[in-house]
Order: C-alpha cells, then sequence, then structure tokens
C-alpha cells in the first residue's frame, strides 16, 4: 500500500484512506445515483457530498498536501533548489577538482 501511495502523490493523485464501512456508504450512494459526485476539499481535508449531507475528513501528511496543492512533481521540487546546487556544484569542484577529471584521461 506504502508504494502505491507514494507513486499516486509523485502522479498528482490524492490518495485518500477511508473506513471500510465510509466505503461501503458510499458504493450504496452510487449505485443508486450514477451521476453521484463526492467534493474532495484538499486544504480544508474533507470529503464532501451536500445531496447525502456527507462530510468525512481525512489525513495527509502536510508536506505532501502542499506538494499537490501546488501542482509541483518531484523535479520542480528539486529546481526550487537550482541555486544551492549551482553553489555546491561550483564549491565542491573548487575543493575537489579531481572529481571532474575524466576517468579515461586517467588511465591513458
Amino acid at each position: 500500500m506504502q508504494i502505491f501511495f507514494s507513486n499516486s502523490v509523485k502522479n498528482g493523485l490524492l490518495p485518500i484512506v477511508l473506513d471500510t464501512e465510509i466505503i461501503e456508504q458510499l458504493f450504496v450512494a452510487a449505485r443508486k445515483n450514477l451521476f453521484f459526485q463526492l467534493k474532495v476539499d484538499l486544504p480544508s481535508q474533507q470529503i464532501t457530498n451536500a445531496e447525502l449531507n456527507f462530510k468525512e475528513e481525512f489525513e495527509i501528511a502536510e508536506d505532501i498536501k502542499s506538494f499537490l496543492i501546488a501542482g509541483m512533481d518531484e523535479i520542480s521540487m528539486t529546481l526550487q533548489y537550482k541555486e544551492d546546487i549551482k553553489n555546491y556544484e561550483n564549491r565542491r569542484l573548487k575543493e575537489k577538482p579531481w572529481v571532474a577529471e575524466d576517468p579515461q584521461e586517467i588511465l591513458k
């Protein structure tokens, strides 16, 4: 389940875990109405349906919530630190210049 959860978030999907009895109630409602819809409000962490007077809160880690609300992926998250990464790379090359050497050239 953890792999599914992690992959869902990476693909911009919000995996919500609900109690089995709540899921059963929702299936019953969906069978009665083919146009049944739920509203998922991520910022308030609620699932609602006004017709059924249904309101359920769900748990989600704050970092995952922010990640999904911002519409980010792992690459865009990394790019937030683009300048820090460049600075690190430059500093590393100054401290360890041999890192940039071509191993093929060294072995000649």
